[in-house]
């Protein structure tokens, strides 16, 4: 798994997004690591980040 880029943030789609938070949720699910390399994390992203998806959650049962 590699850190999102500015090119692929603007090349993603919705179904794409949707896909990988599926699959990682099943990676969760199953207590499966995703294999990374942490150094190469650190270095693609230390210009910026580029995340594919943002999650808003509200834990208020008002709502």
């Amino acid at each position: 798994m590699k850190a999102h880029t500015r090119e692929s943030q603007a090349t993603m789609t919705p179904e794409k997004a949707l896909q990988y938070l599926k699959e990682g949720n099943v990676r969760f699910q199953k207590n499966l690591k995703a294999n990374r390399n942490l150094l190469e994390q650190v270095n693609d992203t230390a210009e910026g980040q580029f995340p594919f998806a943002t999650i808003l959650s509200c834990i208020d049962s008002r709502v």
